[in-house]
Formats: structure tokens, C-alpha cells, sequence
């Protein structure tokens, strides 16, 4: 029961927004009206989807990777997300100047998926080879967007609407990046533990 808050926030906002199609001009990633201040859209633009296969396709894969990790680490998926949201869509605004408008859970479903692969690598040898077989596929799929910048499952009616394998890239990168900093911080934890045991023992206790 406690997966269910997780998931719920960071799924429901995306089908709530796609029953309400005209929220979606003001919620998109819109390049030239985040930089004149509609900074809420570096959050929002990920739950705006452009066709109903798009949307259902990303929370497929998205809420299953989602309440395997957070079965796993409860309140990784939190914190993963409330910080990958933004600073994917500045790594979009900074790397993809031609980016007019982005949409879709994609890019952060991606950094979720690679982080579960993440922590599975970093648990029990039982669970390592699913890890790396997860993070295998990740980078299949990282690797067929570049090469053909075609969307693998979700189709469009709207032919302008393509996929963005740089948001994918950057969802990936994101999460690596923090779950090797989670780790570190972990070990650090972890490391400074016999220290107090010893200072404890020598009756040495500092305040």
C-alpha cells in the first residue's frame, strides 16, 4: 500500500491533463515561454502527451519500473523524479536549441527504468543479472532512437510530432547520476559507523 502514493503522483497528473486537452498550451514544454518565466512548464511539460497511445504506452512501462523501485527503495522514485523533471527539461532547453515544444513521460520513464537497473546491479548477485539485463535494454532503445529517431511503440496522427532521443539520453544520465551519488552517500553512512562505535568504546563522546 505504501507503492500506491508514489506511483499515483507521479502518474495521475498525466492522465488528469490528458482528459483536459485544453490545459495542454499552458503545461507543455514550451521553449520560448520557459525562458520568458513559465518555469512551472519544466515540471508540467512531462505529463502533457500528444495521442492517447503515447501516454498509455509511457505509463505502461513507466508505473510497472516505478513500483518495482519503489518495492525496492521506498522514496527513491520521489526523489528521483522531483529532481530529474526540471533539470531534464534545462538539459533540453541547453543541448536542443531547435526544441520548440516537448511533451511526454519518456525522458523520465527512461531515467526511472535505468535506475531500477541501477539498484538491482547494486543488490543481492540474484537480482545483478536482471539489473544489467534491464540496463541492457535501456541501452538498446537509447541506440535505436539515435540511429532512426522513431518512436519504438507510441504512434501520432499529427506527423509533426517526433520522438526526442536526447530527452531519453538525458533521463538515462540522470539517473546514473544519482544513483551513484545515493550510493556514495550510503557508503559514506555505512563507513562512518565503526568510527563511532570506537569513539563510544573509549568513553570519548564528543557534543
Amino acid at each position: 500500500m505504501k507503492t500506491i502514493g508514489p506511483l499515483a503522483i507521479f502518474s495521475l497528473p498525466a492522465v488528469v491533463v490528458s482528459l483536459l486537452p485544453q490545459f495542454h498550451e499552458i503545461l507543455c514544454f514550451d521553449r520560448t515561454s520557459i525562458l520568458r518565466g513559465q518555469l512551472w512548464r519544466l515540471w508540467s511539460g512531462h505529463w502533457v502527451h500528444f495521442s492517447n497511445s503515447h501516454l498509455w504506452w509511457n505509463l505502461a512501462a513507466v508505473i510497472c519500473a516505478a513500483a518495482w523501485l519503489e518495492g525496492r527503495r521506498p522514496g527513491l522514485l520521489l526523489r528521483f523524479t522531483a529532481l530529474a523533471a526540471p533539470l531534464l527539461s534545462l538539459g533540453l532547453l541547453a543541448l536542443d536549441s531547435q526544441l520548440a515544444i516537448y511533451g511526454g513521460l519518456s525522458g523520465i520513464g527512461t531515467g526511472v527504468v535505468t535506475l531500477l537497473g541501477y539498484v538491482l546491479v547494486q543488490s543481492r548477485r540474484s537480482d545483478r543479472w536482471t539489473g544489467f539485463v534491464v540496463l541492457a535494454l535501456i541501452a538498446t532503445k537509447l541506440g535505436h532512437d539515435s540511429l532512426t529517431g522513431a518512436a519504438l511503440l507510441s504512434e501520432f496522427s499529427n506527423s509533426a510530432v517526433q520522438t526526442t532521443p536526447i530527452a531519453h539520453a538525458l533521463g538515462a544520465a540522470l539517473a546514473l547520476l544519482f544513483g551513484a551519488t545515493v550510493s556514495r552517500q550510503r557508503s559514506a553512512s555505512n563507513g562512518s559507523m565503526p568510527a563511532l562505535i570506537n569513539s563510544t568504546s573509549s568513553g570519548s563522546i564528543a557534543r
